[in-house]
């Protein structure tokens, strides 16, 4: 009783601003390969249907892929990847829902997560509450395909490519839940080779939405 009527929507808040974090790693071919999370806000905003159950907030950040080096093989291909991870503490309703606003995209990602069953809690005499276990999901945000031509041709001429995503202020909601809703931003850049396929992720810091 107390989850469904003890709390009210969700107020805005301040902007979080997470720490700036790159990964790097020596591929067998002898590259540095980094993944940088940069510029990363998480804006909570007051949800629209204005009820203790579902959360909003706007993310911004940067992702950057860096190739550096002289490596044995020629790069034949890569990606980059800015996406999240989004933990819903208690599910409600048969499964919560997780995903991106109408400015990104829109993809139900929780349901049926686990095969587990779920305790009730009577709400009234005609209806029940379904309570879930909690669950994490995960969405991309972007990604962007590094040109093997062009990036040999930036390692050849300076050393190194380096590959960008821009996101500002991408509309984020999770619905049906009804606990704590927990944001991580991160970046995966892959690259390849003739021979090998390699891959550096950075991760930035858990926030409350």
């Amino acid at each position: 009783m107390a989850l469904v009527f003890g709390t009210a929507g969700v107020a805005a808040a301040n902007p979080v601003t997470v720490p700036d974090v790159t990964r790097t790693v020596v591929t067998p071919d002898g590259y540095h390969l980094s993944a940088s999370l940069t510029n990363v806000t998480i804006e909570s905003v007051p949800n629209m249907a204005a009820t203790a159950f579902s959360r909003e907030a706007f993310l911004s950040a940067t992702a950057t892929a860096t190739i550096a080096g002289a490596g044995k093989e020629p790069v034949t291909g890569g990606k980059l990847e800015l996406w999240f991870m989004a933990g819903c503490q208690i599910g409600m309703e048969g499964g919560g829902f997780l995903g991106l606003g109408s400015t990104v995209g829109i993809s139900s990602i929780l349901s049926n997560f686990f095969d587990l069953a779920a305790p009730k809690a009577d709400v009234n005499p005609t209806s029940s509450l379904q309570l879930m276990p909690g669950r994490i999901a995960y969405e991309l945000l972007s990604s962007k395909q590094i040109d093997p031509a062009g990036a040999q041709s930036d390692i050849n001429a300076s050393g190194q490519t380096v590959i960008r995503i821009d996101v500002t202020a991408a509309s984020f909601k999770a619905d049906a839940c009804g606990g704590p809703v927990t944001v991580r931003l991160g970046v995966t850049a892959r690259m390849s080779t003739r021979k090998n396929e390699s891959e550096s992720n950075a991760y930035g810091d858990n926030v409350n939405v």
